[in-house]
């Protein structure tokens, strides 16, 4: 089973959220998609859901330290294991769950603002939901991870640009002038954001870098984790419970 921390949730420093989308197989064995709760850095299941349609699940974000929003087409089902008293769970119901706007809400609550959002079309439409579709673009806009957002801090501004099929990223200083530009084909293979002591920290390649001195200097190589491995740890006690 793959595991896809796609769905990354800020707002809880104790838990983490991941969803992932399974090989054809049947709901009784193993689900087409599911959400799991974990506290890491132990994948151990504190709960999870799951769906047996491949797009039924799209992970969630915390919107505080006790509350959650699941996206899923559908109502949700009953989690596996019992959740404690004080977790509020919310289903985030989506006719096509792909397009809620998780990405949004995750960037938002670290600081990022929307500039701009790329509109997406359903890729399998009938030509009647393609008119009724044009017709709601002015007033309904959807996010995926398409579009323009910010994230501004005293140094300067990070510009994430993305187009659909190519992802841009930008470093801008006080004056709003690009420092430098990554250009990736993967949206997966790079991030970027400000860390709590204001130093720009990105990963490229596999490798973890630090720009202490922006916008002077170059960045430095943190770590290399590039022969790095998953190894399967038992979880201690912690790990397992709420």
């Amino acid at each position: 089973m793959r595991c896809q921390p796609g769905r990354e949730v800020s707002g809880s420093p104790l838990l983490k959220l991941f969803r992932s989308p399974q090989e054809a197989a049947p709901r009784s064995r193993n689900p087409w998609t599911w959400t799991v709760i974990c506290r890491p850095p132990y994948f151990t299941a504190l709960t999870l859901w799951t769906g047996p349609l491949i797009h039924e699940l799209a992970g969630g974000v915390w919107t505080s330290n006790h509350h959650l929003r699941i996206a899923a087409s559908s109502e949700l089902s009953a989690p596996e294991k019992p959740i404690p008293g004080w977790l509020t769970v919310v289903p985030w119901i989506g006719w096509w769950v792909a397009e809620v706007p998780l990405y949004e809400q995750i960037m938002a609550n670290k600081g990022w603002r929307v500039i701009s959002k790329q509109m997406e079309r359903p890729l399998a439409m009938t030509w009647k939901s393609q008119t009724k579709w044009r017709g709601k673009r002015g007033r309904t806009p959807i996010i995926r991870c398409d579009g323009v957002i910010l994230r501004v801090w005293k140094r300067g501004t990070i510009c994430r640009v993305n187009e659909g099929r190519s992802l841009r990223w930008e470093l801008w200083n006080r004056k709003g002038r690009v420092v430098r530009t990554w250009i990736s084909e993967n949206p997966a293979s790079f991030w970027m954001e400000v860390d709590k002591a204001g130093r720009v920290v990105f990963a490229e390649n596999g490798c973890l870098y630090r720009w202490t001195s922006f916008p002077g200097g170059e960045p430095t190589l943190v770590a290399d984790l590039n022969h790095h491995t998953f190894t399967e740890v038992p979880p201690p006690a912690s790990a397992t419970r709420w």
